[in-house]
C-alpha cells in the first residue's frame, strides 16, 4: 500500500530550546524598604510608614501598607501624606541598608540560577530557563524561590512566571 502524504502534515516539535520553553520570573517584594526598617525597627510594624525626605516639599519613596489604606500613595508630598494620614511615621531613605538587603536576597536567588537582574529595590528577574533537571518546572522552581526568601530573609515575596519579562 503506497503513503499517503497530507499537504499539511504536522511534525512534533523537537525538545530542543525554543522561546515557549523559557521560564522567566518576576520576582517582587511590596514595600521592600519598609519591610528591612520594620525588621530592624518593630515599633514601625502595623503603623503607617513613609519613607521620605524630612522636609514638607519632600516626596514620599514608599508606603508601607497601613499608609495605603489611609490613602497615601508614593510620588506624594509629604505634607500632603500629612494631611491624608495624620499618624503618618516619616522615616529618611537608609541607602546602605537597602543595599545590604538587596544583597541578600541576590544571594538567596543566585543559588538557583545565574541569570539574576536587578530591576529596583527587592525587585528582580530570574532566567530559570535549563534548570528543570535541578528545580523542576518553570512553576515549582518559582515557588521553591519564593519559599526560600521567605524562610531566609523573612520577606514576602509576589511572584510572576511567563516567557519574557514583559509578560512576567
Amino acid at each position: 500500500r503506497p503513503l499517503t502524504i497530507f499537504p499539511f502534515q504536522h511534525f512534533p516539535k523537537s525538545n530542543s530550546s525554543c522561546m515557549t520553553d523559557r521560564s522567566i520570573v518576576n520576582f517582587h517584594i511590596p514595600h521592600f524598604c519598609i519591610s528591612l526598617m520594620a525588621d530592624r525597627d518593630t515599633a514601625l510594624r502595623g503603623r503607617p510608614v513613609v519613607v521620605a525626605e524630612q522636609s514638607a516639599q519632600g516626596k514620599v519613596l514608599e508606603i508601607s501598607r497601613e499608609a495605603h489604606r489611609e490613602g497615601v500613595h508614593t510620588g506624594m508630598s509629604t505634607a500632603q501624606a500629612r494631611k491624608s494620614c495624620r499618624s503618618l511615621l516619616l522615616v529618611p531613605p537608609d541607602i546602605p541598608l537597602y543595599r545590604t538587603g538587596q544583597s541578600v536576597v541576590l544571594s538567596l536567588l543566585e543559588r538557583f540560577t545565574p541569570l539574576v537582574e536587578p530591576s529596583g529595590w527587592g525587585t528582580f528577574f530570574l532566567d530559570l530557563t535549563g534548570t528543570r533537571l535541578l528545580w523542576g518546572a518553570g512553576a515549582d522552581a518559582a515557588v521553591k524561590v519564593r519559599n526560600e526568601v521567605m524562610t531566609a530573609a523573612g520577606l514576602l515575596p509576589q511572584i510572576g512566571l511567563a516567557a519574557n519579562k514583559l509578560v512576567s
